[in-house]
């Protein structure tokens, strides 16, 4: 079980492949990061894009492409200025958080506190959504609750054997 880390002020150029028990990016990656490990962390900035495999997630950075994640836990708290695929458990999108392109996801449990400024499409156990979408939604749900500080630009479109619960 190691841990790798890219310290806060270096800078990877060119693409990064990394495998460890631990994985932590504080610093600068002018490439794409292709990862594995059981929790890999993003604090830095990632001028490309990221598929990264693991059991706990975190996206605190910002990174300048897509995102295509696989874990037990997901956390985005930092930007996405591509598009987001992830498949997991749990997949929160912070408030703190944005998504610059389309967020397609599998799930038991999906949370989205930030914009996503394209399309939402998905599959969960349960869906919250509080902020805003530039686009459409097109979800299949067991169970779906739509916030008053949503604000969904497109149309919203689910499957569900329960309605929705659309709060005023």
């Amino acid at each position: 079980g190691d841990t790798v880390t890219v310290a806060s002020g270096e800078v990877v150029d060119g693409d990064l492949y990394v495998a460890g028990s631990d994985i932590i990016i504080d610093g600068t990656v002018n490439g794409d990061i292709f990862g594995a490990g059981r929790s890999l962390t993003i604090n830095g900035m990632v001028n490309g894009g990221v598929s990264i495999a693991g059991q706990t997630l975190t996206v605190n950075g910002e990174i300048a492409g897509g995102a295509r994640l696989a874990g037990n836990t997901i956390k985005v708290n930092g930007n996405i200025d591509g598009d987001l695929l992830a498949a997991g458990n749990t997949i929160d999108v912070a408030s703190t958080a944005r998504i610059g392109g389309d967020f397609l996801f599998g799930a038991a449990t999906v949370r989205i506190d930030g914009p996503v400024e394209s399309d939402i499409k998905g599959a969960a156990g349960e869906v919250t959504l509080t902020n805003g979408v530039g686009g459409d939604i097109e979800l299949k749900v067991d169970n779906l609750t739509v916030a008053p500080t949503a604000n969904i630009q497109g149309y919203l479109t689910y499957t569900s054997e329960n309605e929705a619960n659309i709060q005023s």
